[in-house]
């Protein structure tokens, strides 16, 4: 006799990923998951709603230094008693959740985003998918303030709901970032080291920020900010142009160059195109290229194109060859083995 299917597992196998370049989930093994109700595991307790087996899976998205986790569920109920450390953005891509903390009740669908800065509370699930993005708080009030430039803006003090209105395809401040993220996962589909070669992590924060600003009703301090701009180069901007050369190895990002020289990353953009015919970030790939090559000619028997490209600033050795003979045309390894031609151990 032929075993008859599961609506519930039917349902759940046909949920989408919010990311199409990952393939398929991975499922999470029975051992994993939490099956007696009201077991507890790192603070929060779970609590299976409707018939069949609990079932949840995940799959990652890594662009630079930011983390992108689509997962899938079937209804769960999650009570939560102890602190985040980190905010959470959950976007639900099908399905959605209700959440029940500091004294407000969100309910939360298909192209909303949902930022909290703590998870506590409870949240009840439908059979969902959703993307899950831990957000660097620091880093999202850098990036508020520098565009805005309102000195305490910051993240968020709670938790803020933006509705998709229009759905991911719409206008709104959501579908602005889900048609990113849509980008970044496009662009990840093509080639996995792309994302983060472009510092697309830098830049969804940016969006990020923005919306958060456009919810505020704060987009007017950023239109100040804009025509307030200086429209000539500056000794400043030879400050800063010095202090790049001489930190072009560490983690430099539009957000440090703005907080340093007090331009948006618009002027800046057109001050260094006017100057030195490239924008900052492609300067800034210039000086980390020159030190690698002064590096690559001066190198010790220890010294190898890995631990040289990184001392230069580049975290992928891909992405650093590639700039490398398009900056020189020549391989960086040919450049090392000339440089050890008349040199002996």
């Amino acid at each position: 006799m032929a075993s008859q299917s599961n609506p519930a597992d039917e349902r759940y196998d046909s949920l989408a990923s919010p990311l199409k370049s990952i393939g398929s989930f991975a499922e999470s093994s029975k051992e994993e998951l939490l099956m007696e109700e009201g077991e507890v595991l790192n603070g929060i307790t779970f609590k299976r709603i409707g018939i069949g087996d609990y079932r949840r899976g995940t799959a990652t998205l890594r662009a630079g230094e930011l983390l992108l986790i689509a997962g899938r569920t079937t209804p769960v109920e999650s009570a939560n008693t102890s602190p985040a450390f980190e905010s959470l953005l959950t976007m639900p891509f099908s399905g959605g959740f209700i959440n029940a903390s500091e004294k407000c009740i969100h309910e939360v669908g298909s192209g909303d985003i949902f930022l909290s800065q703590s998870n506590y509370g409870v949240t009840r699930r439908t059979y969902s998918s959703s993307l899950f993005v831990p957000i660097d708080a620091m880093r999202l009030g850098a990036s508020m303030r520098v565009i805005s430039g309102i000195e305490n803006a910051r993240s968020l003090g709670a938790s803020i709901l933006i509705r998709g209105h229009g759905g991911r395809g719409g206008r709104s401040g959501a579908s602005k970032l889900w048609s990113f993220i849509e980008f970044i996962d496009g662009l990840h589909g093509e080639d996995g080291f792309l994302p983060a070669a472009l510092g697309l992590d830098e830049q969804f924060y940016r969006i990020l920020a923005f919306v958060l600003l456009e919810r505020a009703g704060r987009l007017g301090d950023v239109k100040d900010r804009q025509e307030k701009q200086a429209h000539n180069w500056t000794t400043s901007l030879d400050d800063l142009v010095d202090y790049i050369r001489a930190n072009a190895h560490q983690n430099l990002t539009l957000t440090d160059l703005e907080e340093r020289s007090n331009y948006s990353a618009r002027r800046l953009q057109s001050l260094f195109n006017e100057k030195l015919n490239c924008s900052p970030i492609q300067f800034i790939r210039r000086q980390r290229l020159a030190l690698a090559m002064a590096r690559l000619e001066t190198a010790g028997w220890d010294d190898t194109v890995t631990t040289i490209s990184r001392s230069a600033g580049y975290r992928h050795l891909a992405t650093f060859t590639r700039d490398f003979q398009r900056e020189f045309g020549v391989n960086p390894s040919a450049v090392l083995r000339a440089s050890r031609g008349g040199k002996h151990p």
